[in-house]
């Protein structure tokens, strides 16, 4: 192959070569003057076509084994001198290649954890460059398969499981889901809740689980973690149908969504189903939002409201019963406090606004009135609280003066009549 170039006034050239395959070329420029005298420099390209391709075998993005198998091929026009399988971000394997590995295939075990699992498998050549492929699977206890809008049922499975099922469609037909709701409160899978969910796509995956313990779910000032409601929290996403993208919050991914609760009582937690409610917790804001138009329906027994989109969702009583449900949450620490012992973990006299001095008040409603007093009934203090949540006492009376080892009563009572907790504190000096 030959071209010829100009030279400019500067002596500057260049052309554009075109190579039919990858590898090492050697390119000599040749330049003649007027007078026929000619200089050469010889110039070594090494042509690569790209990176190496790498590629998983498809595989349903659902699972209920431990262990699985992962496939994979990969190809380049050089060797691959190493391919590296990641898991969820750590978990590393090298797969052993054959010295001539321009063309391969391999096969790893691997061992999913409960959830989302995250396979990258990269590949790099003798040139340094690299290729990628990425494959989720999502392990449950459950994986299901809907199709023609027959109902499909998740197991009961266990009540500490934190991924509940796996549904995967392979039609748009609208489909009732049913999810069993373990309560602790009765010991047993006492009710289901129905989801009807018409999806836009074939092949996209409905996730349901609980939430994790690591979350923080609280209403208004009530700490749902030890509510006796919080068994009705569950998460509902949808993904695509390589379990890999969250859509659930996309306009125009389903077409009907509804969810309802049944329950086999006439109360939860002794509350009447008739005061409950299906909230949605708002994740930027931090606060569980009331669904507008839900609530109890007397023709059919069920709770139940329209979804717009897929998050949490509970059902818990209207605010202001479920605050008064939880005034037994009141807690007193540091209990005994001890502000002398050198400990700092035993109390330390008020630093004001900061809140492991003193002793803390928390879990409160969200307007109450606090009075202190002494073991014999004497009033130490008397306090408003709005708003906060918590408050900090500074262990003084009401002149300011440092208390006496002791005994102290404190009594909190909710000023919008949802009731009051009575706690008992120890000062030590």
């Amino acid at each position: 192959m030959s071209d010829t170039a100009a030279v400019d006034s500067s002596g500057a050239f260049g052309d554009t070569l075109t190579f039919a395959a990858a590898g090492t070329y050697t390119v000599t420029a040749i330049c003649t003057d007027q007078a026929g005298n000619t200089a050469s420099a010889t110039l070594t390209l090494t042509i690569d076509l790209g990176a190496p391709k790498v590629e998983f075998t498809a595989r349903a993005a659902g699972e209920t084994q431990t262990t699985v198998t992962i496939t994979g091929t990969g190809s380049d026009s050089k060797q691959v001198t190493e391919l590296r399988v990641t898991h969820n971000s750590d978990t590393v394997t090298l797969v052993s290649l054959s010295a001539d590995s321009k063309a391969f295939s391999f096969s790893v075990s691997v061992t999913l954890v409960s959830g989302k699992n995250q396979f990258v498998a990269k590949a790099t050549d003798t040139a340094g460059l690299v290729g990628y492929d990425t494959l989720n699977i999502l392990r449950t206890t459950a994986f299901k398969t809907a199709a023609g809008g027959t109902t499909v049922a998740l197991p009961e499975g266990s009540q500490y499981d934190t991924w509940v099922g796996v549904i995967a469609f392979s039609d748009t037909a609208s489909t009732p889901v049913e999810i069993p709701m373990y309560d602790p409160n009765k010991g047993s899978y006492a009710d289901k809740l129905s989801m009807t969910i018409k999806p836009a796509d074939s092949g996209v995956i409905l996730m349901v689980r609980r939430p994790p313990d690591t979350m923080d779910l609280k209403l208004g000032t009530v700490d749902l973690k030890r509510s006796d409601f919080k068994h009705t929290i569950f998460e509902f996403n949808l993904f695509d149908s390589a379990g890999e993208n969250n859509i659930g919050g996309s306009s125009g991914k389903f077409s009907t969504l509804s969810l309802s609760l049944k329950p086999a009582a006439t109360t939860i937690a002794g509350v009447a189903v008739t005061d409950l409610k299906l909230y949605t917790l708002n994740e930027q804001a931090g606060r569980w939002e009331e669904i507008s138009g839900s609530g109890y329906d007397a023709s059919t027994g069920e709770i139940k409201g329209t979804l717009s989109h897929l998050s949490f969702y509970a059902f818990f009583p209207d605010t202001t019963k479920l605050v008064a449900a939880e005034l037994s949450g009141v807690m007193i620490f540091p209990n005994p406090f001890v502000p002398n012992d050198g400990v700092d973990e035993n109390g330390r006299w008020a630093v004001a606004g900061d809140f492991t001095t003193g002793i803390v008040i928390d879990n409160l409603t969200d307007d109450v009135l606090i009075r202190i007093f002494t073991i014999t009934g004497k009033i130490v203090l008397e306090q408003r609280v709005q708003n906060a949540g918590r408050t900090q006492w500074n262990v003084t009376n009401k002149v300011g003066d440092k208390l006496a080892s002791g005994i102290y009563l404190i009594h909190v009572k909710d000023m919008k009549g949802r009731g009051e907790a009575v706690r008992k504190v120890a000062v030590v000096k």
